[in-house]
C-alpha cells in the first residue's frame, strides 16, 4: 500500500480552510480522504520477459501455429527468432515502428494511431 498524495493534499486543505463550509460537504470530502488515503499500486515487473518465455515454451510444446505479438519492443527479437525456428509464424502488431522486430517476424502489421482516437477521452 502507498499513501495517496491527492488524499493527503485534500486532508491538508480541509484542515486549513480559511472559513467554514457546509458540514455535509465537509463530511463527504473527509470520507473521500479516508476512503482513498492508501492506494494499491501495481508495478509492471519483467512482463516482457515472462511473455517471451511463454512464447518460446508454448512453441516448443507445439501449443500454437501462429502468434500475434502486440509490441514493437526489440527485446522480443530473440524469442521471435526461437519461435520461428520451431516452424511457428509470428505476426507483430503495433502502432509504433519496430524495425528490429519486424525483420524477424513473418509480418509486421502497422496500426494507424487515428484508429484509436475514440478509445481515449480527454
Amino acid at each position: 500500500m502507498q499513501e495517496n498524495d491527492a488524499a493527503t493534499e485534500l486532508q491538508r486543505y480541509l484542515a486549513n480552510l480559511p472559513g467554514r463550509i457546509d458540514a455535509a460537504m465537509y463530511r463527504d470530502l473527509d470520507d473521500i480522504v479516508r476512503k482513498h488515503r492508501n492506494i494499491q499500486v501495481m508495478v509492471e515487473k519483467a512482463v516482457d520477459v515472462m511473455l517471451a518465455v511463454d512464447l518460446v515454451v508454448m512453441a516448443e510444446r507445439d501449443l500454437f501455429d501462429a502468434a500475434y505479438l502486440f509490441s514493437a519492443d526489440g527485446d522480443f527479437t530473440p524469442a521471435v527468432e526461437a519461435v520461428r525456428k520451431h516452424g511457428k509464424k509470428v505476426y507483430v502488431v503495433s502502432p509504433a515502428s519496430g524495425a528490429q522486430l519486424a525483420r524477424v517476424a513473418n509480418s509486421f502489421i502497422k496500426l494507424r494511431g487515428e484508429w484509436f482516437d475514440d478509445c481515449y477521452s480527454a
